[in-house]
């Protein structure tokens, strides 16, 4: 988006979660989590918190399953939600 809102995505996401220590042991609601692609490296180094990921689209979640969270991380789960 640097290109519409001239910031870039990917270091305001990094920015903000240098925020939150690797040794949280909170909950996590990430919306909308789409692939994970910003948040997946953080959220696995954070081993002890317990992280919700949802998003609209369930292809996006698929994806964020497959290459990022699974089964080696327990405490990361990802749901899709529809408005009606």
């Amino acid at each position: 988006m640097n290109w519409i809102w001239k910031v870039d995505d990917n270091l305001v996401a990094k920015e903000v979660l240098e925020m939150l220590p690797d040794d949280f042991e909170g909950e996590i609601l990430d919306v909308p989590v789409g692939t994970a692609v910003f948040t997946a490296e953080k959220f696995r180094n954070m081993r002890n918190a317990k992280i919700l990921g949802v998003d609209f689209s369930q292809e996006m979640l698929d994806i964020a399953n497959d290459d990022y969270f699974g089964e080696d991380h327990p405490g990361i789960s990802a749901i899709t939600t529809h408005l009606s």
